[in-house]
């Protein structure tokens, strides 16, 4: 980029960034890379390759292990987090190494290092292009009822009793017509003090 068209784009943010006090652009200038969104695009030879971009105010405060949320939410989450970073990252050398920091943010937050080391093995042994190719079936979840609770570690016990049960509803002819699957069992985030606080000052 000539020395013109770059101080003719510095002269461009500062005017956007003066239309109003509280709206403020960044701005990142270079002929070799660019962030966009929560990806780093950086030109390699003839190709882009891709990595992960946190922004400066990224604190990585990941759902600590030990709130109030059932189970499968907190195991899930580091190997949906990895998988991410595999579909971002094009580079193998890249991707292990924000890997191994993904997994230092969620020790800090309280998750298992062995559960933390198996996650990063199985993503391992996966490439990019099986990484976005790879999704879950959602067609069957989609067409299934959801029943919605409000989130307590007894009321996992439903989904069991219900699942073990089922068998009456689908055996009667009236029932398994309205429920051909089982529900879906769902659960919401219950009330916590920050709700609360909102609420009595918004009164």
């Amino acid at each position: 980029m000539s020395s013109l068209c770059h101080v003719e784009l510095d002269d461009y943010i500062a005017f956007v960034s003066n239309f109003h006090p509280a709206l403020q652009f960044t701005h990142t200038i270079s002929e070799t890379e660019l962030p966009f969104l929560d990806i780093n695009l950086r030109i390699s030879g003839d190709r882009i390759r891709t990595s992960i971009h946190y922004k400066a105010t990224d604190t990585h405060s990941f759902l600590h292990y030990d709130s109030s949320h059932p189970p499968h939410c907190k195991g899930s989450l580091p190997y949906s987090q990895l998988l991410r970073l595999r579909r971002i990252c094009s580079d193998q050398a890249d991707f292990l190494d924000k890997a191994q920091e993904m997994t230092s943010f969620f020790e800090r937050r309280g998750y298992s290092a062995q559960t933390l080391k198996r996650d990063l093995e199985n993503m391992k042994n996966l490439s990019q292009s099986d990484a976005l190719s790879k999704c879950n079936s959602t067609d069957e979840r989609m067409s299934r009822i959801p029943l919605v609770l409000t989130y307590h570690p007894l009321n996992t016990r439903v989904q069991r009793i219900l699942l073990d049960n089922f068998k009456v509803i689908a055996d009667d002819p009236a029932t398994s017509l309205i429920f051909p699957l089982p529900p879906v069992v769902a659960f919401r985030r219950d009330d916590n003090l920050r709700t609360s606080l909102v609420h009595t000052a918004e009164k």
